[in-house]
C-alpha cells in the first residue's frame, strides 16, 4: 500500500524514456520534483539505484525548495516531444529490428534511420 502512495510520482518520465540503469535516479528526482511540486516541499526522497548490476547507490534528498522545472506535463510538451517524429509504431519495426539484431554488439554505429528512410515530415 505504501509503495502504490509513494512510488508512482517517481516513474512519470521513465515510463515514456524507457530504462536507463544509473540515470533512471535522476529522472526519478526529477519526476518526483515536476509531478509533486508544493506537495513535495519538506519532504524527503530515498533514492536508490543499482545501475547495471555492478554497483548500486542509496541517498536521502530533502527537498527545501519549488524545483526550477515546468510542471511534468508542460515540460512533456515543451522539451520532451518537442523534437518527436510522429509515425505509426508498425512504420518503427524496421529501425527496431536493427537495434535488436545488435544489441550487446561492439563496435555497433546506429543506421537504422539511414537505411529504412522513414519518411521524418
Amino acid at each position: 500500500e505504501l509503495t502504490a502512495v509513494r512510488l508512482p510520482p517517481s516513474c512519470h518520465i521513465l515510463k515514456r524514456v524507457g530504462p536507463c540503469h544509473t540515470v533512471s535516479s535522476f529522472l526519478n528526482t526529477a519526476s518526483v520534483a515536476m509531478s509533486q511540486m508544493q506537495e513535495a516541499l519538506g519532504k524527503v526522497i530515498m533514492v536508490f539505484t543499482y545501475g547495471s548490476g555492478c554497483a548500486a547507490t542509496m541517498y536521502q534528498l530533502r527537498i527545501d525548495d519549488i524545483a526550477y522545472f515546468d510542471p511534468l506535463e508542460v515540460w512533456f510538451l515543451k522539451r520532451f516531444y518537442k523534437n518527436s517524429v510522429k509515425m505509426h509504431p508498425g512504420d518503427a519495426i524496421p529501425i527496431h529490428n536493427i537495434y535488436v539484431e545488435t544489441w550487446m554488439k561492439f563496435e555497433y554505429k546506429p543506421f537504422g534511420r539511414q537505411k529504412e528512410n522513414p519518411d521524418l515530415l
